[in-house]
Formats: C-alpha cells, sequence, structure tokens
C-alpha cells in the first residue's frame, strides 16, 4: 500500500519505439524536466553507447546505465526515457517502479523493422538478421516490460502527439487517484495513531509495508494466531470509523 512518487514519468520499450521522441513532448506539455538515460551514460563517459559496448561489452553498459539510473530516479518532476534493456535487472525494474508512473510504449515487431532498418547506433542490432533479433527480443522483454508497467500502450497507427496525449490523460488519472489516495491515508494515520500499540504496529506492518504474517511474526517474534486477532481488531475499528472504502 505504498504511496508511489508519481511527479516522475518513465517510459519503457524496445529501442526503436520513440521513447525519445515521446520522452521531449511530454516534458514540454507536462513542464518537466527530459532524460535519455542512454545521452546521460554518453555524458558522464564521453564516449558514444555503441563504442563501451565495443570496449566494455554489454555488461560494462549495463553497469554504467544502472548507476546512471540510481540517480535519474531521485530527480523529481522528470519525465525519463530508458535505453531498451534497462529491465534486465531486476534493481533496475524496482528502481522504476517504486520511483514514478511506468509506462510501456508497445510497439509489433514489423513497425520496429521498418523504423530500425539502416540504424548503424543500436549495438544489439549489427551483424544479426534484424526482424530475427527483434523477435527474439520482444518476446523476452515484453513480459517483463508489461510486469512492471502502471500504463502499457500501442503505439501501433498513432502519431507521437497522440501517443503522448494519451499518456498524459492517463497519468494525470493517476495523479488525481494518488492525491485521493494520500488523503485517505492522511485520516487512516489519524485513526491508527488512537489504536493500542499492538493492533496499530501489526496493521502498519501489513498494510503499509506488505509484509505476511510470517514475516511480522519473526519480526517481532509474536505468535502468527496473535498477529491476526490484533490485525483483526485493528480492521474492524478502522473500519466503523473510516468505511471500508479507506482501507
Amino acid at each position: 500500500m505504498k504511496l508511489k512518487q508519481v511527479k516522475n514519468i518513465f517510459l519503457i520499450g524496445l529501442m526503436g519505439s520513440g521513447k525519445t521522441t515521446i520522452g521531449r513532448l511530454l516534458s514540454k506539455n507536462l513542464n518537466k524536466d527530459f532524460y535519455d538515460s542512454d545521452y546521460v551514460v554518453e555524458e558522464k563517459t564521453g564516449v558514444k553507447v555503441p563504442l563501451i559496448f565495443e570496449y566494455e561489452g554489454e555488461v560494462g553498459f549495463r553497469k554504467r546505465e544502472e548507476s546512471v539510473l540510481k540517480d535519474l530516479v531521485c530527480h523529481t518532476n522528470i519525465v525519463l526515457a530508458t535505453g531498451g534493456g534497462v529491465i534486465l535487472s531486476k534493481n533496475n525494474c524496482k528502481l522504476l517502479k517504486d520511483n514514478g508512473y511506468v509506462v510501456y510504449l508497445k510497439s509489433s515487431c514489423e513497425d520496429l523493422v521498418v523504423r530500425m532498418a539502416g540504424d548503424k547506433s543500436r549495438p544489439l542490432l549489427q551483424e544479426r538478421d534484424l526482424k530475427e533479433t527483434l523477435e527474439n527480443l520482444f518476446a523476452f522483454r515484453d513480459p517483463v516490460y508489461a510486469s512492471i508497467s502502471d500504463y502499457i500502450i500501442e503505439t501501433k497507427n498513432k502519431r507521437a502527439n497522440e501517443i503522448a496525449f494519451e499518456i498524459e490523460d492517463k497519468y494525470q488519472l493517476n495523479a488525481q487517484d494518488h492525491l485521493e489516495s494520500k488523503e485517505s491515508n492522511k485520516l487512516l494515520l489519524q485513526e491508527l495513531a488512537k489504536l493500542p500499540e499492538k493492533q496499530r504496529e501489526v496493521f502498519s506492518l501489513r498494510y503499509f509495508e506488505d509484509l505476511s504474517y510470517a514475516e511480522i511474526s519473526n519480526l517481532l517474534g509474536t505468535s502468527v494466531g496473535g498477529l491476526k486477532a490484533n490485525y483483526f481488531h485493528a480492521v474492524k475499528k478502522l473500519s466503523s470509523k473510516l468505511g471500508d472504502t479507506k482501507l
């Protein structure tokens, strides 16, 4: 039940899906700073991404990418276009999911083949069959993109402005939900403070930290049965004050 940082928008998706173009439009329309993680890596190293791949391999580049991402997610009110392979790291996935509104620009392999034909700036596409490579990347990465996304937008037959406007609408609705949730949590905390200490403690660990009864039992050295009883009483009291919709 943790509230997410909704001031940031993170764009994910395969190379060529339009993250940089859409990101620049969103940053302008929503008055946010724009960053492209690949460009930031290049700025910090002083060389282009293909050269990093050539000398350090993909592993070396991914380490640099993760280091940059750790810094970027600490910013507020930004739009970030990420590299296509940023989701290969579980740490990166958590950083994105925990610190912003994640949008997956989902493009078909057919469209990507057309867009990427002749592009010499993508290390993973060189000296391989373009269509086969993109299909393999999509098959592996699509489920990961989807799993960390707050919103998935199909880009087929849509112009950049249309995609940006659609994302803006969804983002603003999400921001409104966040504000309402934040206000609800404010009321919840006020009532929570009135509960007995044990009920307050177990409810907080379950509701705000998403811990299981077993995890809380290990943490507090209390039986699971006792924890469940305290949680039940806490929920009953809070529901009587706030209503079920607030919990």
